[in-house]
């Protein structure tokens, strides 16, 4: 380059992107590394050297993604469900709620603080909860985290019993022995 060398060029990005430097000069070596280039050349470039560097951009490209991926999956989550209650809107923390109870076309909502009731059907709120949440029944839905016993024929949530379904309790039983 004419007037500004590769170096200086990189110098004066405030966020340069990631760079594979190829050169006929060693002497640029260890000032690119400092610059964390993710590769550094010298010419003649054999083949098998030049797809090492491209393979290895990939993976630093790869990784970055997942991360990043990862990071907005669990911003993307929230930790709470909204729910409406005679036209006023509440924010219920999922590890606020104890127990969940179906009444037909409604869903009562059980905490240590409150019970609501919105127009919701069980399936479709059941839907809406994490998986750390289990259908003991088809009118009842668990919190795990709240669990403090359970028999054969029901789960025990401190002093509240809630039912276990026959239909239920094989899928019951297996989430139960995980936990």
């Amino acid at each position: 380059m004419p007037t500004l060398t590769g170096i200086d060029f990189l110098k004066s990005l405030s966020n340069p992107p990631k760079v594979i430097l190829t050169t006929a000069y060693r002497e640029y070596a260890l000032e690119s590394y400092e610059l964390e280039v993710l590769d550094y050349l010298l010419k003649p470039i054999p083949f098998d050297r030049f797809f090492k560097a491209i393979d290895k951009y990939f993976k630093s490209v790869s990784t970055l993604n997942s991360q990043s991926s990862r990071i907005e999956s669990t911003e993307d989550i929230p930790n709470y469900l909204q729910v409406n209650m005679n036209k006023k809107h509440y924010r219920v923390l999922f590890n606020d709620i104890i127990y969940a109870e179906s009444l037909k076309d409604y869903v009562r909502i059980h905490t240590y603080e409150e019970t609501i009731t919105t127009k919701e059907k069980i399936s479709v709120f059941e839907n809406m909860l994490p998986p750390f949440f289990i259908r003991t029944h088809r009118s009842y839905i668990v919190n795990s985290k709240k669990i403090t016993a359970f028999t054969n024929q029901d789960v025990e949530l401190d002093d509240i019993e809630i039912p276990i379904g026959i239909s239920y309790k094989q899928r019951v039983f297996e989430l139960l022995k995980k936990t």
